[in-house]
């Protein structure tokens, strides 16, 4: 849920901070670069992973629509595919010599017949089906291959297509691989940065933020912004002035106390699991529109955090003021080890323990171990026989216990810190024994002398 308020702001503050340009050509030009990468970062921060590479796809072809470099047919025919072919001629039916499938073993019939009709409706396929005929080996090979949406085109069909035309021919003959297209689609017209993972910086956040707008974060199972909000609030001298309350039953009337008197102090207050406190929406509600009312009345350091699970009683007023941020486990070991070293791992952690060389290389272990567990659950069963939830706060606290054995200790206990982490920081989480034991065997491959060896490999692979 986005306000029309909250893209007028977005527009303001772009408009104040693009690059400014005597010319009017230059600063137009300057103004649409920064303006798609500022709403886009602002909008996608708010998104579900699986939801953000949709949202790119989607701005990319809006920019091509209206720039004319994608017509009509083809934004049709990828949304929609092509109608009948009877009732695309309207001819009733009339007789005229059927063309075959050239390649009936790659291409099914249905698949074969939206060929057609874009043969038949786009003059830069035209041709293509011949053309499949006459060099059917290498349109095997094409589709064939087991990444087909990153191999060449065939003969001059390569420069003839554009990229988007491109999707529409994969569409044909790989559909399932599609999704994978339209990272490259938009890599290709709008940048890498677009369908990256983008890891949440409180730091930068905080500047779009005022006093009169909530900040949401957006919950999903295993992960916990609390940690991240702490560490924040440790950086802006705010650890004092942070009230953090979990909301539930009778905690409504708490919490507007709580709000009323941070909002004069200049405070910040952090309402946890908002999804917990239906009966109280409505009150939140009021609140944050109280906020707007009496804005003058509002200190200028105050600032309202809200934690909550995706609810449908969740007040939309609120959603449309609020500044939106998703919270969960990131997709893969390489975003994981960007997202603690992002979030969890500060330069100065880095940098500022005696043992540096053995503090650098454990420290980098424990965070691929942290990535490791955290991947295994998107397998199910196959991962852990119970879903745990692994989240940032294991990986600060595994942390502190690292620094703190390095640091007082002239030889690394390797047992201590194996059986601290093993069995307590993250094995305090695990209920079943075979999870335990499959636990205590993957951390073994991390906290090991050999890992302060430079050749050492956590895997062969």
């Amino acid at each position: 849920q986005y306000s029309l308020d909250y893209f007028s702001n977005l527009f303001m503050k772009c408009l104040s901070n693009a690059p400014k340009h005597k010319k009017i050509e230059v600063r137009v030009e300057s103004l649409l670069t920064y303006l798609t990468k500022f709403v886009y970062s602002n909008v996608c921060r708010g998104l579900f992973e699986v939801h953000k590479l949709m949202y790119s796809f989607m701005i990319c072809c809006s920019i091509m629509r209206n720039a004319k470099t994608i017509s009509f047919d083809e934004w049709n025919i990828l949304l929609r595919g092509i109608p009948p072919k009877a009732v695309r001629e309207g001819d009733g039916g009339e007789d005229e010599a059927e063309v075959k499938n050239p390649l009936p073993d790659l291409i099914n019939e249905k698949s074969f017949q939206l060929l057609e009709g874009i043969e038949e409706n786009i003059p830069e396929f035209k041709g293509i089906i011949a053309d499949m005929s006459a060099s059917k080996a290498e349109w095997v090979k094409y589709c064939s291959s087991r990444n087909v949406h990153e191999e060449k085109l065939p003969g001059e069909w390569g420069s003839k297509l554009s990229n988007f035309q491109q999707l529409l021919l994969l569409k044909v003959v790989a559909l399932e691989k599609l999704v994978f297209a339209f990272s490259n689609f938009v890599v290709k017209e709008m940048g890498q940065e677009y369908v990256e993972v983008q890891n949440i910086k409180l730091d930068e956040v905080y500047k779009d933020t005022d006093k009169t707008s909530p900040i949401i974060f957006v919950l999903s199972t295993g992960a916990d912004p609390s940690g991240m909000l702490l560490r924040f609030a440790k950086d802006m001298k705010f650890s004092n002035k942070l009230e953090m309350r979990s909301l539930g039953q009778g905690q409504g009337p708490i919490a507007e106390k709580l709000i009323k008197e941070a909002r004069k102090k200049g405070t910040w207050v952090c309402l946890q699991n908002c999804h917990l406190a239906k009966s109280w929406m409505p009150g939140l509600e009021k609140v944050i529109h109280s906020l707007t009312e009496e804005a003058d009345s509002v200190h200028d350091n105050f600032r309202l955090w809200l934690t909550s699970m995706p609810c449908t009683y969740f007040p939309v007023p609120v959603l449309q003021k609020g500044i939106k941020l998703t919270n969960e486990p990131p997709k893969g070991l390489r975003s994981n080890l960007l997202r603690s070293f992002s979030n969890v791992v500060k330069p100065m952690d880095y940098d500022t323990c005696k043992k540096q060389s053995e503090w650098k290389k454990m420290l980098f272990g424990l965070c691929f171990f942290h990535a490791t567990i955290q991947e295994r659950c998107k397998f199910g069963p196959l991962g852990w026989n119970i879903m745990y939830g692994f989240n940032d706060s294991d990986l600060e606290t595994q942390m502190q216990v690292l620094r703190m054995f390095l640091e007082e200790q002239d030889k690394i206990p390797w047992d201590a810190l194996t059986y601290v982490a093993g069995q307590i920081n993250y094995g305090g989480r695990v209920t079943d024994d075979w999870d335990r034991r499959c636990l205590m065997n993957i951390l073994s491959k991390f906290y090991t002398p050999q890992i302060l060896k430079d050749d050492y490999k956590f895997s062969e692979s």
